[in-house]
């Protein structure tokens, strides 16, 4: 790793990323292909790097070089920055099936049960929501900080479980085709979808981040709240997005299945200007806790600038 070209380590887990997907295609069989198809989409890679841009926060410099922190706290936030991504690639999986949200389509290619059919790309999801807690345990981490560890596991656990993203999934199946009423409880709805769904592995995502890099409890939970802000705000970017053909989804998916998004239940205008309160009050909270870095700052607000 060189701090100058990878200051966040982004590099690093990427390359631990490709080593993961090699490894799954090894095992040969339906799996062995189907693993690596969904591993290989051309994904944004937003949890993993804001992890990591999150551990610079606590731990700067720490993808350097020569930088004096100790090997296994690097493998630490690798996998975790893997693991966070390996949970959002099961997520989006399950979420295509047909009993789910029943999309054909993700990043610009066929989903993956359209390719493999249901029953693997059930299986397929099990195995990296699975593997992705083997692979924050499997690190070798010193007994007095197992701790770290052990933060970072119950981080992912608490956003994809039946509190963070199963939550999320099931009130947004309440969501389907336009059961929520245009008004204001609906948006009080809309939003609590948003928190668990996207929010809560985002908030993670920054946690996790937090922690791997031996963070305080005021850090990892501001990092947390920063974090679920954004997610929030990513969503409403992705609801406004609807209709464009840059999201690699099913254009216009949302409106034809008659489902309330914010772009059906606000408009563009005000749902950018949400975008927009929405990530200033989650860089508001870490300036005040003294940790917003410039690069944290950035990559929020880049993800507000995406295109219609």
């Amino acid at each position: 790793m060189n701090n100058v070209m990878d200051p966040d380590g982004f590099i690093a887990a990427l390359a631990k990323w490709r080593a993961i997907r090699d490894r799954y295609a090894g095992m040969g069989g339906v799996l062995g292909e189907a693993l690596p198809y969904a591993m290989d989409g051309a994904g944004k890679m937003v949890r993993p790097r804001i992890c990591l841009i999150s551990a610079s926060a606590v731990l700067p410099d720490w993808s350097s070089d020569h930088s004096a922190v100790s090997p296994w706290r690097r493998e630490l936030l690798i996998a975790a920055a893997n693991a966070v991504e390996m949970v959002h690639n099961y997520s989006l999986i399950h979420d295509d099936l047909p009993c789910m949200d029943n999309d054909d389509f993700r990043r610009g290619r066929p989903t993956l049960h359209k390719v493999y059919g249901e029953a693997t790309a059930l299986l397929a999801g099990d195995a990296l929501l699975t593997d992705s807690f083997a692979l924050i345990a499997a690190v070798p981490v010193p007994p007095e900080h197992s701790a770290d560890a052990m933060a970072c596991i119950l981080e992912l656990a608490a956003a994809a479980g039946s509190q963070g993203m199963v939550f999320g999934q099931a009130l947004d199946l309440a969501n389907a085709a336009g059961r929520l009423q245009a008004s204001g409880s609906a948006l009080k709805t809309l939003e609590q979808i948003h928190r668990h769904k996207t929010g809560a592995l985002l908030g993670a995502a920054c946690a996790l981040g937090a922690a791997a890099a031996g963070g305080s409890k005021k850090a990892i939970d501001a990092f947390r709240f920063a974090g679920a802000q954004i997610g929030v705000a990513f969503q409403v970017m992705d609801d406004l997005l609807d209709d464009s053909s840059n999201t690699g989804k099913t254009k216009g998916k949302d409106a034809v299945d008659g489902k309330q998004t914010y772009l059906s239940l606000l408009g563009r205008p005000a749902g950018l200007e949400l975008v927009q309160g929405l990530t200033a009050g989650a860089l508001q909270g870490l300036k005040e806790v003294g940790i917003l870095t410039p690069a944290f700052e950035e990559f929020a607000a880049a993800l507000c600038r995406r295109k219609f």
